[in-house]
């Protein structure tokens, strides 16, 4: 013990706490920062829309959009990448099935072909549910 009655080198240790915390504050931030992003680069993929597919009024030909991979929470309703015999596109899902999807794309003035020319196709061929949408400047989105 030194004349104050406090054991050597206890204040130095003590100022350093709130620096030590800091330190391990920012660690921590980045452990959780890299595991979010290795979660999104997994689940989800960013896609362009082919310009000139008018399938859905809302997700306009040229926007740059967000798809779940995993399909999650994919309804009746829902925006999706799928793959048919006309090769890829963007539609909405009509009606689902265990198996199945059914797809009707709502634009009227779609030139795309979907389940009522091709049928319902397999739920495998659905490349993803659209999350967001990046629409090309001037583009009008309507739903």
């Amino acid at each position: 013990m030194d004349g104050d009655g406090e054991q050597p080198g206890a204040g130095p240790a003590r100022q350093l706490l709130p620096q030590r915390l800091a330190r391990l504050a920012r660690r921590a931030t980045a452990v959780f920062a890299l595991g979010a992003l290795t979660v999104f680069l997994i689940k989800y993929d960013t896609r362009w829309v082919p310009v000139g597919m008018n399938t859905i009024d809302a997700v306009p030909g040229g926007s740059w959009v967000v798809v779940d991979r995993w399909c999650t929470g994919m309804r009746v309703g829902s925006d999706v990448f799928i793959e048919t015999p006309h090769g890829e596109l963007v539609s909405r899902v009509e009606a689902l099935a265990a198996e199945s999807v059914r797809i009707r794309n709502p634009s009227a003035a779609s030139t795309w072909g979907d389940s009522r020319v091709f049928g319902p196709l397999p739920i495998e061929d659905v490349v993803g549910t659209i999350v967001v949408v990046f629409a090309p400047e001037g583009a009008s989105r309507g739903r």
